[in-house]
């Protein structure tokens, strides 16, 4: 089940010359999305990306469903997944407790 979900628009300003003629999404976009995820879910703020890894492009218009899961009392496992399969995945660091 997804956190998150969200769609970059072909007219959002994120896009200009990332790429001309083949605009993708920028990696920094899905972090701010999966921040913005972990704290609607358990409140409190990002302390440290311990990993990630981009693995595919993501492009406008196209649908991305992010999902957090608990991998220690305050690291959070995040994929993000397009129509396509995983666009982006990783490890943060959070400020405030999880819960399972």
């Amino acid at each position: 089940m997804a956190d998150h979900v969200f769609t970059i628009d072909t007219g959002h300003c994120c896009l200009d010359g990332h790429f001309p003629d083949a605009p993708i999404v920028p990696g920094v976009v899905l972090l701010d999305h999966v921040i913005r995820a972990a704290a609607e879910r358990y409140g409190g703020r990002l302390r440290r990306i311990v990993r990630c890894k981009f693995v595919a492009a993501l492009r406008p218009d196209e649908a991305c469903c992010i999902e957090l899961a608990p991998k220690s009392a305050s690291r959070l496992q995040f994929v993000c997944n397009g129509p396509d399969g995983c666009v982006a995945m990783g490890v943060i660091e959070w400020s405030t407790p999880i819960d399972g």
